[in-house]
């Protein structure tokens, strides 16, 4: 056991050693974190639920929660207040059209390897596209800022708990933040 524990321990060191001197940082940390950091497993029990789907409801009304206003008379002013101007929006003839180079643009600075939105896309499908999909993101980003309208699953996602740290209590919601994972699309807008 102590031989396999040694020969395991340098093989890491090996891997990390050669990533080094190439110089990329990128496979590093990659090798770093699948060979070095502590798998995180799920809870099995969480304020005292231990079936998933009473688990998963735990966590709904935790977040649901957070997103309750603090004041629904402050909220409802608040409401009000949008909906007035609102009313009274006309789009600005200086509206400075989004080109597919900005698409293109945009689509190549975000981050790969990440979950996918309640759509089902990630970054990969967008970059790896035919380039004609920045011709129509851009068609479809014009049009809603010339009509004031933005998709309903631009404000969708799906909201996954995450243990604040890692030596924390994992059977109290409490402990968990949420985390929203938005759709990719909406994303590329946003930039």
């Amino acid at each position: 056991m102590k031989y396999k524990t040694q020969v395991a321990n340098t093989h890491i060191s090996s891997d990390l050693h050669d990533q080094l001197l190439s110089k990329d940082c990128a496979s590093f940390w990659k090798t770093w974190k699948t060979k070095v950091n502590e798998r995180l497993t799920a809870a099995n029990d969480v304020d005292g639920c231990t079936n998933a789907t009473d688990i998963a409801n735990s966590f709904a009304n935790l977040f649901q929660q957070a997103c309750l206003p603090n004041s629904s008379d402050y909220s409802e002013k608040l409401k009000n207040r949008f909906e007035e101007k609102f009313r009274r929006y006309q789009p600005d003839s200086k509206l400075q059209w989004i080109s597919v180079e900005t698409v293109d643009k945009c689509i190549g600075g975000m981050k790969l390897q990440r979950a996918a939105g309640v759509d089902g896309i990630k970054t990969e499908h967008l970059r790896y596209a035919h380039p004609r999909i920045c011709v129509t993101l851009a068609l479809l980003f014009n049009a809603m800022l010339i009509h004031g309208v933005v998709l309903s699953m631009f404000g969708m996602g799906i909201t996954v708990p995450l243990i604040k740290c890692h030596n924390m209590y994992s059977s109290s919601s409490d402990n968990y933040r949420g985390i929203t994972l938005s759709v990719h699309i909406s994303k590329v807008f946003e930039m």
